[in-house]
């Protein structure tokens, strides 16, 4: 069965959407290179964040405090403590594809091949921008975009939103 594309905005252009959180766009320059194109950043999942920053751009910081992430083969990054009271609100905010799962929803990280619950998701921050990444990002490098859903013909589509 193929799913039919829905049409979404980001929930940060779009104010009216009922349940999102808005937070203040710090200014950026539009132009700005993007700095995954750097070959020599040897950090997690480079590809996977190569393709998001080239679908999401920058993105201001989010109101929520950053505590360090240590990563199994990697330098530390840098993690959002959300409470579970905006976790909601937050993936909606964030999350590159249509349609945006709900938290009870449960995924599969192709990186970790483990499944897990949408809500337990994180968020780092790195370079300006903010990524959701998968539970085990730490052990794996699990991002969004590697997060698998399975719909009833075994196929799987995920479908970027249209800025």
């Amino acid at each position: 069965m193929v799913k039919h594309k829905e049409t979404v905005s980001k929930v940060n252009m779009v104010p009216e959407i009922p349940g999102t959180i808005i937070w203040s766009e710090k200014s950026q320059n539009d132009n700005q290179n993007n700095p995954w194109d750097d070959p020599s950043l040897t950090c997690m999942s480079l590809t996977e964040k190569r393709i998001l920053a080239s679908i999401t751009g920058p993105t201001p910081e989010l109101p929520y405090p950053l505590n360090p992430l240590p990563l199994r083969n990697d330098a530390p990054t840098m993690e959002y403590i959300i409470p579970e009271s905006d976790k909601a609100a937050v993936l909606r905010q964030l999350y590159p594809f249509s349609p945006c799962p709900e938290l009870h929803e449960i995924r599969f990280d192709l990186h970790e091949e483990k499944y897990f619950r949408v809500g337990d998701y994180k968020v780092i921050r790195e370079l300006g921008w903010n990524f959701i990444v998968s539970p085990y990002y730490a052990n794996s490098g699990g991002m969004v975009i590697d997060w698998m859903e399975k719909d009833s013909d075994g196929q799987v589509l995920i479908i970027p939103i249209e800025k």
